[in-house]
C-alpha cells in the first residue's frame, strides 16, 4: 500500500471524509459501514469536524 509523510509519520495513503455523515439517522448504519469499510482498507485518516452532521459526524 501507498503510504505518505505527515509530520514524519508515515501513514497509508488513505482516508475517508465525513461530511455528510450525520445528516439523517435513516443513514447511520449505511454510514457506519463505510467508515468502518475504509477503516479495513487501510485508513487511518479520518476527516471530522464539530459542523458535520450538526456533531453526529
Amino acid at each position: 500500500m501507498k503510504k505518505v509523510t505527515i509530520n514524519n509519520i508515515s501513514m497509508p495513503a488513505i482516508g475517508i471524509g465525513t461530511w455528510n455523515i450525520g445528516d439523517s439517522l435513516v443513514n447511520r448504519s449505511t454510514e457506519i459501514k463505510a467508515i468502518q469499510t475504509a477503516i479495513d482498507a487501510g485508513a487511518q485518516a479520518i476527516d471530522t469536524a464539530e459542523m458535520y452532521g450538526d456533531g453526529r459526524s
